[in-house]
């Protein structure tokens, strides 16, 4: 069969032992080659991966940023409604007092003022 195949490929002068030879050094030159295109693909996907890894890292790093500005606007927030609760009581306590010339009319206008547009 060996011999047959030789022949066809226009090798029939080798011998038995020259085609093993051949025949096992054509395989050698083949793992070689897959073995290689192995390593570079795993150098390829472990670069891959790296970078993958630095995003992940970098999202993650973004999202804790998010959650503290997050957490500082919630007390911004609270600050600004207690404020203006006091700033409430502070109106309401004016306004029973006859010497005070502004009433809530007055500084629901400058509200409106201060928060237009």
């Amino acid at each position: 069969m060996i011999a047959w195949i030789l022949t066809r490929l226009g090798l029939g002068g080798l011998g038995l032992k020259s085609a093993i030879w051949l025949f096992m050094g054509a395989l050698g030159l083949a793992f070689a080659v897959w073995i290689s295109t192995k390593l570079y693909l795993a150098g390829v996907y472990s670069e891959r991966i790296r970078a993958y890894e630095a995003v992940i890292a970098q999202i993650k790093a973004d999202l804790i940023a998010n959650e503290v500005i997050a957490r500082q606007a919630e007390a911004d927030a609270r600050a600004a409604e207690a404020e203006e609760q006091k700033l409430k009581e502070l109106i309401d306590a004016m306004q029973s007092d006859k010497s005070c010339p502004l009433t809530r009319e007055h500084v629901d206008g400058v509200r409106r003022i201060d928060e237009s547009p």
